[in-house]
């Protein structure tokens, strides 16, 4: 799973073994070391009570949550993306994009088997 952040949104591009896992277990986690006591940790997670797509932050981690119907319709479908946008305050937004991970044309050196080639290939398009 890839986490990209851009002004006020998020992205989250996972792969065929993320949403096998995330089906699975209702949980997919990556955890990055900045130190061996300095750890981020990102969840995607599929909520069972939730009514829409959201994200928290708590103790050094960000948590993604999708309704689990639509996070299992999704899983199932060849829908390529859930997005929602969140009210932070009276002005900002915050944009939250899960995506099924594309191959990318240009990065050949990246291995691609794990990705929606398939989708990609209906699109007609590469998502990086």
């Amino acid at each position: 799973m890839k986490l990209r952040f851009e002004h006020n949104s998020l992205r989250l591009r996972v792969r065929k073994s993320d949403l096998e896992k995330l089906s699975a277990d209702g949980v997919v986690i990556e955890t990055v070391a900045f130190s061996p006591t300095a750890l981020f940790t990102y969840k995607l997670r599929l909520d069972p009570n939730g009514l829409q797509t959201h994200a928290h932050w708590k103790e050094n981690g960000l948590t993604v949550c999708i309704p689990e119907a639509q996070g299992v319709e999704w899983i199932r479908s060849e829908e390529v993306a859930i997005e929602n946008k969140l009210s932070v305050d009276s002005v900002n937004q915050l944009l939250i994009l899960i995506e099924k991970d594309f191959p990318c044309k240009d990065q050949n050196d990246e291995d691609q088997a794990d990705t929606f080639r398939e989708l990609a290939e209906k699109t007609a398009s590469a998502i990086c």
